[in-house]
């Protein structure tokens, strides 16, 4: 009995630490001058400091690294909802997703010093952390099922890539357009409700008060 209840007292314990790690705020734990130490959702991962081929496995992260000026050697690939990215992915290699999850291969082939990817609630899809971490340094944020506050995520780069200060003006910048796009809507409406529609070639999409139409409905829209 004794025994039993230790082994599930070491069960509990390691329980609780992965769920204490899967919470665990983006941090730089140590520096070295050429690598810095990032704890993250997955563990702890020692990465260069100034990164110059970073393969992004999130289109939101790949978002991300463009509004901070750093182009990524290789990203996942994107649909209709990310194509405004287009414009600015030129020799950038797209990664693939099928059944077996991510393309390895074309990850391996881009030779990163960095991969950055995307758990949903502790887990990783498509994808195996022991992998991608003999490829190269990997670190694993965590994406908030609310994609208004997705857009925090900016800031865990920053703090991956030590760009702490230029991640929050750049969010700072982005919440300031929005709010003052917000208040011309109502300038213009008044009291009036809105819409937030996206017109395509062969449907039309209305976004409620989650998604895109959240982003609008956080800023004063209704």
């Amino acid at each position: 009995e004794s025994r039993m209840k230790r082994k599930l007292f070491f069960v509990l314990m390691a329980l609780l630490s992965a769920a204490a790690l899967s919470q665990a705020e983006v941090a730089v734990v140590s520096e070295d001058g050429a690598t810095r130490t990032v704890r993250h959702v997955l563990g702890e991962t020692r990465v260069p400091t100034n990164p110059q081929r970073i393969v992004s496995l999130s289109f939101r992260d790949t978002d991300h690294l463009l509004a901070l000026g750093v182009t990524p050697a290789a990203s996942e690939g994107y649909g209709d909802d990310f194509a405004y990215l287009e414009p600015f992915m030129d020799g950038v290699q797209l990664i693939g997703y099928g059944d077996a999850g991510y393309n390895l291969e074309a990850v391996l082939a881009a030779q990163p010093d960095l991969i950055v990817i995307r758990a949903y609630n502790g887990e990783l899809f498509g994808a195996d952390y022991e992998q991608l971490s003999r490829i190269a340094p990997t670190v694993v944020l965590s994406s908030d099922d609310n994609s208004y506050d997705d857009r925090f995520g900016i800031l865990d780069l920053g703090v991956v890539l030590g760009m702490e200060d230029e991640a929050q003006a750049r969010l700072e910048r982005a919440d300031a357009a929005i709010s003052a796009a917000a208040e011309r809507i109502k300038n213009a409406i008044g009291n009036e409700k809105v819409a937030l529609v996206n017109v395509r070639a062969r449907e039309l999409r209305i976004y409620g008060g989650e998604g895109y139409g959240w982003v609008l409905y956080q800023h004063g829209l209704d």
